[in-house]
């Protein structure tokens, strides 16, 4: 890959980086995983667009897999009687709220990314975990 420098005038290096983020919108790891494979090795835009949208995916598939686990745990409460499983309603109605939520950030944050990264700035969507390198 080497050192070079992110050129904001490369408009299709620009245009696959935001590719990259808007497939996710369709396809969420297949269009983003052949876009970043293509010039990974050739532009360095390119090879942060992937890590940046890989941390991200990840970051909030781990989120909705805790909030998933949440709710099936708040079923715990429901057995336990009336006062308990008002608990248990409320725990997990706050889950769902919490995934619908991220549902909606995911769908604003590839957005906000495909304008960024055509832009030619990269960009990391909040609440990120860095687990590839960028």
């Amino acid at each position: 890959m080497g050192n070079e420098l992110i050129d904001p005038k490369d408009t299709q290096n620009r245009g696959i980086a935001m590719l990259v983020y808007l497939t996710s919108l369709f396809t969420t790891i297949v269009g983003p995983l052949i876009c970043w494979a293509l010039k990974r090795d050739e532009s360095m835009l390119v090879d942060k667009a992937g890590k940046t949208y890989f941390n991200f995916f990840i970051s909030y598939m781990l989120y909705m897999g805790v909030l998933l686990g949440v709710m099936i745990g708040s079923s715990v409460f429901m057995v336990g009687g009336e006062k308990w499983a008002s608990v248990g309603y409320i725990i997990m109605m706050s889950a769902v709220g919490l995934i619908i939520l991220l549902g909606i950030l995911m769908v604003v944050f590839k957005i906000v990314g495909a304008f960024r990264y055509r832009r030619g700035d990269v960009y990391m969507p909040p609440l990120s975990i860095r687990i590839l390198k960028v």
